[in-house]
């Protein structure tokens, strides 16, 4: 009986080799199955550093000029001498008015009726602000000291008809 036995554990030690051998000893690849269905797409990733810019078009032609705003302007001395000017007759200081009185060329100057700007021209140590208006279709300068104390000083003006086509 001891001749089965050793048989039947030998068979058993046996089959436990043959066991393992095959799975540390794998064989031949066996055939490739079908593809299995596509999954969900991934999360989008984030974006990429921004590129150069890329080159500056060509300046386009210049426009057509538009209209000249300015229908008269001026520089007038403390002692009323007109300099550079565009559209001015006459310029003249009235003592009783303590005001330069402009003359227009052209021009029924109505202060309401145009944009006037003017700045006084002030020697050195003296300061104060100047003020306009109109009268008989004249332009009306007066300047005044810081005092407000109307004198006789020198200023720039310019007149703009806004409605100028």
């Amino acid at each position: 009986m001891k001749g089965p036995l050793i048989l039947a554990i030998l068979a058993t030690v046996l089959a436990i080799v043959a066991l393992v051998l095959a799975v540390v000893l794998p064989g031949a690849q066996g055939p490739v199955g079908p593809a299995g269905l596509a999954g969900l797409a991934g999360a989008t990733g984030s974006a990429g550093p921004q590129g150069p810019a890329g080159a500056t078009g060509s300046v386009g032609p210049q426009g057509p000029a538009g209209s000249s705003m300015i229908v008269a302007m001026g520089r007038v001395t403390r002692t009323g001498s007109i300099g550079a000017s565009l559209n001015v007759s006459s310029v003249t200081w009235n003592n009783a008015s303590e005001r330069w009185e402009i003359a227009l060329d052209g021009i029924n100057y109505l202060d309401s009726q145009y944009v006037t700007v003017v700045s006084a021209v002030f020697r050195t140590g003296v300061s104060g602000y100047a003020n306009h208006d109109s009268v008989s279709g004249k332009l009306l300068v007066k300047i005044f000291d810081a005092d407000g104390t109307p004198i006789q000083e020198g200023f720039s003006f310019v007149v703009f008809n806004v409605t100028a086509s």
